[in-house]
């Protein structure tokens, strides 16, 4: 996934680093969709709604699974982006 407004700054970066901060902006959004589903969660149950309440309860609950796997995979994608970036002769023995 590139993104139109951020490449032309990173444009000198390889793919590993783009494939790596793409899993990086997915895992943000992650956490954004869980951190904006929270407050109506909250209100809803205060105000005796207990069914949306679960609902949005649910929907948190998903996208910080979501996030938590998607969070595994930022530092394997990112070790394969120094190992890319270094080259075999500098590596240590």
């Amino acid at each position: 996934m590139r993104d139109w407004l951020t490449d032309p700054i990173h444009g000198t970066h390889g793919d590993y680093d783009r494939a790596t901060q793409s899993i990086i902006r997915g895992h943000a959004l992650e956490c954004l969709q869980a951190g904006m589903c929270a407050p109506p969660a909250a209100c809803s149950g205060a105000g005796g709604d207990s069914a949306t309440a679960d609902l949005v309860k649910e929907l948190v609950a998903r996208s910080r699974g979501s996030a938590d796997q998607i969070r595994l995979l930022i530092a394997a994608r990112a070790a394969g982006t120094h190992a890319a970036s270094v080259p075999m002769a500098a590596w240590p023995a």
